[in-house]
């Protein structure tokens, strides 16, 4: 909705590979997934997730790892809290946590 609806952003998302259509992005990605399948072990993506906001600065981290399920969906088959630094600075602006 802000997107569409509200005023343009200052930030500008770069995009971190060239721009692909869909033939080459698809062919790519079957090259890369040929390649990892050969791999020995093969490789793990681990997930770090978290949560912040302007007021509280960082809510929580958690990381785990996951597999890519049907369709987008991902099956978690780790996954823990991280702790936070006690005392760490507030992103805020309103001092210490």
């Amino acid at each position: 909705m802000v997107a569409g609806y509200g005023p343009p952003s200052p930030a500008v998302q770069l995009r971190l590979l060239p721009e692909l259509d869909d033939d080459e992005d698809e062919e790519r990605v079957h090259q890369l997934s040929a390649i990892m399948r050969e791999m020995s072990p093969v490789p793990k993506a681990v997930l770090v997730g978290y949560a912040c906001n302007q007021s509280h600065g960082l809510i929580s981290v958690s990381w785990g790892e996951a597999a890519l399920g049907d369709g987008s969906s991902l099956l978690w088959r780790h996954a823990e809290e991280l702790p936070l630094p006690e005392g760490g600075e507030d992103l805020s602006g309103q001092g210490k946590r």
